[in-house]
């Protein structure tokens, strides 16, 4: 007997999109003959039929090709059948655009300066200072050595680009060339590259309900009944979380007759009105600041409310 198996591909951006035209093979771990290969589709799914066991499941490993994206291969999976879980799984590959860095230590920051002709700017001065006074910067130490510097300068080159290596989870200010008077505080992800601009001025770009709340972004609540259910937002400089949402996105009720809504600071709320089922989409506020070009843009599922009398 067989079972359908599913693998998606995403990027490991912060928008987590899916990507198209991956080939992926599942082998057998033993004798690395191929039980089945496919390729990725638009919603980045792979689709398979794999005999399968009873749980824990069949071993297998899967390894992923496409020109251009970095996988951590080789991955495995383990098939059930009967499916105890759902016998799908998940992929993240590196889209190969920034630059990366070799040291894992470090995230190499890469960025582009242009003119109100959105051509480059040569030789624009970029600055980097520590974010707070000496012996309490973010970090210190770095195995067993001291980080000493307390400010750096670099110019971008004649594309407009900066690209400088710094310490993952390290804070920083920074200042630049149009703007020398405003100073930015800067985080740095825990990852091989990043975009500095995202580091300086970070979107929203995915909104992710709480799982245990709201399992497969689904909720229940009786009439006269209030139900609170928590999300986060992922930013373009990866950082997640729910606090100051309210200055980005609102959140819109498909069906006043059967439910109210209210919603904070990574939180929404819906009192049950009357018995059926409504959705909790979300929006981006209009009129966001900084002005970006192509315009803001948040990736949210539905939530789907049903109210039981």
């Amino acid at each position: 007997m067989t079972v359908p198996v599913d693998i998606y591909v995403k990027d490991d951006t912060a928008g987590t999109l899916p990507i198209a035209g991956v080939f992926v093979s599942v082998l057998d771990p033993v004798t690395f003959v191929v039980a089945a290969s496919a390729t990725t589709d638009g919603t980045g799914r792979a689709a398979f039929v794999l005999p399968g066991t009873v749980t824990p499941g069949t071993l297998y490993e899967a390894r992923f090709f496409k020109l251009g994206v970095r996988f951590a291969n080789p991955m495995q999976i383990r098939v059930e059948e009967p499916a105890v879980t759902t016998n799908k799984f998940d992929m993240s590959g590196t889209l190969l655009v920034l630059p990366a860095a070799t040291d894992p230590r470090v995230c190499r920051c890469t960025g582009r300066f242009v003119s109100f002709s959105n051509t480059p700017i040569a030789g624009a001065t970029v600055r980097f200072m520590a974010l707070a006074s000496s012996g309490y910067q973010v970090p210190k130490v770095v195995d067993g050595n001291l980080v000493s510097a307390e400010a750096y300068a670099m110019r971008t080159d004649a594309d407009g680009f900066v690209e400088l290596d710094l310490i993952r989870g390290a804070q920083y200010y920074i200042t630049f060339s149009g703007e020398d008077d405003t100073v930015w505080n800067i985080c740095v992800p825990d990852r091989a590259s990043v975009n500095l601009i995202e580091l300086i001025h970070p979107a929203p770009v995915q909104l992710n309900w709480d799982a245990l709340e709201a399992p497969l972004n689904a909720v229940s609540v009786q009439v006269g009944q209030t139900k609170v259910v928590h999300f986060t937002l992922v930013y373009s400089d990866y950082e997640e979380t729910g606090e100051g949402s309210a200055k980005w996105i609102k959140f819109i009720n498909s069906d006043d007759a059967l439910m109210s809504v209210g919603y904070g600071s990574g939180t929404v709320s819906i009192e049950g009105v009357a018995a059926g089922i409504a959705n909790v989409t979300v929006e981006m506020l209009p009129d966001l600041k900084p002005v970006r070009v192509p315009p803001y843009n948040v990736t949210a599922p539905t939530l789907v409310v049903t109210v039981t009398p």
